[in-house]
């Protein structure tokens, strides 16, 4: 991947929580207009779909856990950057149920910050 410049645009700023129970995607376009969240049960395929799904440059953020390698292996040609925060960084990965105000906070981060 490349060096990100200060002045780089991002069209989606990503947030994903993954589970053996489901996955939840959150985006936010460049125009912080809203958040948009999807939750499916943990199918790779359908995940991959969703990216393809959102065109143009992304950033995609996830909770840097047991799954992240496996994540970023699979994932990583479908997003411009990859990004893996820890939970001691960012404490938005809780629970499921709680999981779209995370996100948006996540995605409200990664949009404000020169990453």
């Amino acid at each position: 991947m490349k060096q990100n410049t200060k002045n780089e645009i991002y069209k989606h700023y990503i947030a994903l929580d993954w589970s053996k129970d489901s996955f939840a995607l959150a985006s936010m376009r460049n125009n912080a207009t809203g958040i948009k969240v999807e939750k499916q049960p943990p199918e790779l395929k359908k995940l991959k779909q969703c990216l393809k799904d959102l065109p143009g440059k992304k950033i995609l953020t996830i909770e840097e856990t047991t799954t992240s390698h496996w994540l970023y292996v699979e994932l990583k040609d479908l997003s411009t950057e990859f990004l893996s925060a820890s939970r001691t960084g960012i404490n938005y990965f809780r629970a499921v149920q709680r999981m779209t105000k995370g996100m948006q906070k996540i995605c409200a981060c990664c949009l404000e910050t020169d990453l």
